[in-house]
């Protein structure tokens, strides 16, 4: 008997969203960044036992160095699967005037993940520089994650090519035709990849709000993309998906 789909959600922010319910028996990455964020989240994994993977990071556009303690006592104490969305944003002038702040949480956080051996979940806009910078460290890591990546497929390449065990994850930017990102998801090999909503956020034109069922329609295009049928699709990056967050 052919196994039921599942449409794994690799980053996507429930506390940020009014309700949240596993979606087809998907399982997913929730993104926090708060001790809310991490409270919610923990009373969904209640809810829905078996759907919830949890991360914690610090975001580059809010680099708070107080969240390093408390970011700390989630690893010791085994209550998150994964450290991030952590990284780089130079994408605005006023992000760009955090670049030491964003320095010093990143180096934290890197380190943190390689002491536990967690995977890292990247986030990186116009800084990729500074990702390749740091290779040596992050080949030392289970998996990076680079959530909505933004490089080339020959960008994409190196990274693997450097030894870092790198997972390159896509949206609805795909759906707005992102040259980039189709590019890499046309080209990179399909046991890279991995699907995300990034919900409630990376809206389409004249979208208010991403929904986390919007993640069927990323694998629709991914599916096309690669010449799948959709099952084939599932099942491929489901399987991405658990070997990424080393289940």
């Amino acid at each position: 008997m052919a196994s039921i789909p599942i449409f794994c959600d690799a980053h996507l922010h429930p506390a940020q969203l009014s309700s949240w319910q596993p979606f087809r028996d998907s399982p997913i990455c929730a993104s926090c960044h708060s001790e809310s964020d991490i409270n919610i989240c923990m009373n969904l994994r209640h809810m829905y036992p078996g759907y919830i993977l949890i991360g914690f990071g610090i975001h580059p556009q809010n680099p708070d160095l107080s969240l390093l303690p408390y970011l700390e006592l989630l690893t010791e104490s085994h209550a998150i699967n994964c450290i991030g969305e952590a990284g780089f944003d130079f994408f605005t002038p006023e992000y760009c005037k955090k670049e030491q702040a964003q320095s010093l949480v990143w180096r934290a956080q890197l380190a943190l993940a390689i002491k536990r051996g967690l995977p890292l979940v990247v986030h990186c806009r116009k800084a990729l520089d500074r990702i390749f910078a740091d290779s040596k460290y992050l080949a030392k890591l289970p998996a990076v994650i680079f959530h909505s990546f933004p490089g080339t497929p020959a960008e994409a390449q190196s990274l693997r090519r450097r030894g870092i065990r790198a997972f390159f994850s896509f949206g609805k930017q795909l759906l707005n035709g992102r040259r980039q990102s189709v590019r890499c998801a046309a080209e990179l090999e399909i046991d890279w990849l991995l699907a995300e909503t990034d919900a409630p956020y990376q809206t389409l034109k004249d979208e208010k709000i991403t929904l986390p069922d919007d993640i069927l329609y990323v694998y629709m295009k991914i599916a096309e993309m690669k010449k799948l049928s959709l099952a084939e699709c599932c099942d491929a990056l489901s399987t991405n998906y658990f070997s990424a967050f080393c289940l």
